[in-house]
């Protein structure tokens, strides 16, 4: 029988172990409720991250123009170029240079054109560990081939994004398959372009932070997007728009000798006419009245004959 009001030991030890059980449980759900909070945060901020880099890469491919070269030109003096080089044939090329029309204008450049050579590429990073994608552009074509692609800063090159887990573009051929080289300087593929593109790119959402050995790879994101615009065969241009300048020029100095050849209402006495000759003969001419008279002049004097030499003004 008990005499207080008291707990007994055991009593004590078991609210202690109920409690700290309690806690442990709390602690531990919020510990995991906090992981998958900044899990969420960091595959957003990749998602993020390799959205912007698919935006900027696709805006580029999807605008990518290409200048055939003309038969009688040196290859090597042809600047235009479409080229993609991988070392990873699974993913697709790493390394990318073409002409694009999705130049970006700067305030005040209204007359700059929008043209420029760009080129993607991935080089090691500071670290070791993953890599870094350069973008590298000018607005100026070389005055010849070439294959080149900067990839240092004192090149000209710039950092697109760090934290690289992988990155590549398959390109689609004009045989439906999905390839990852192309050379538009080569005999095979000369003056040609792809007709699309899939960019796929895997970063991470913290590239500072060390991932650890068991760390995840980041999901790889992917885009495909179709490059509408067809080589431009400059040679054939040129030709059919001096064709279709001289049919125009023809046309108009038809048009213009159309225009100041007097009529046969101009030129013939039609009243003259119908009153020597009689009302038919007089309405014949009046119904040829808006032609040409030196298109109907032969036809005008033989029906007129000798009887009236004076009714022809246009002599």
């Amino acid at each position: 029988m008990r005499r207080g009001g008291g707990f007994t030991l055991l009593e004590l030890l078991g609210v202690l172990f109920l409690t700290g059980l309690v806690l442990w449980v709390a602690v531990d759900f919020y510990l995991d409720f906090a992981r998958a909070t900044e899990a969420a945060a960091d595959r957003t901020r990749g998602a993020r991250r390799a959205t912007a880099v698919l935006d900027r890469v696709a805006r580029e491919l999807q605008s990518a123009v290409l200048l055939r070269k003309p038969p009688e030109a040196d290859p090597l003096d042809h600047p235009w170029l479409f080229l993609a080089e991988s070392r990873d044939e699974e993913l697709g090329a790493d390394r990318l240079k073409f002409v694009t029309r999705a130049a970006r204008r700067r305030a005040g450049q209204e007359h700059v054109s929008d043209l420029a050579f760009v080129a993607y590429a991935l080089r090691p990073g500071e670290e070791g560990g993953d890599f870094e994608l350069v973008r590298w552009h000018s607005p100026q074509l070389p005055e010849s081939l070439d294959r080149r692609i900067p990839i240092e800063e004192e090149d000209g090159a710039e950092l697109l994004a760090d934290g690289v887990v992988a990155f590549g573009v398959r390109l689609l051929d004009d045989q439906g398959r999905w390839v990852s080289t192309w050379d538009s300087s080569t005999l095979v593929q000369s003056g040609k372009l792809p007709l699309a593109a899939e960019i796929r790119v895997a970063l991470r959402a913290d590239p500072a932070a060390d991932p650890g050995p068991e760390a995840e790879d980041p999901p790889l994101y992917a885009r495909r997007v179709r490059i509408p615009m067809r080589p431009i065969d400059l040679t054939a241009l040129l030709e059919a728009e001096a064709a279709a300048a001289e049919e125009e020029a023809a046309e108009a100095e038809e048009t213009a000798s159309e225009e100041n050849c007097p009529t046969v209402a101009e030129c013939v006495d039609t009243g003259l006419v119908a009153e020597t000759l009689g009302a038919e003969a007089g309405q014949i001419l009046g119904s040829l009245a808006a032609e040409c008279f030196s298109e109907r002049e032969v036809e005008i004097r033989g029906l007129l004959g000798a009887t009236l030499p004076g009714a022809i003004l246009c002599e």
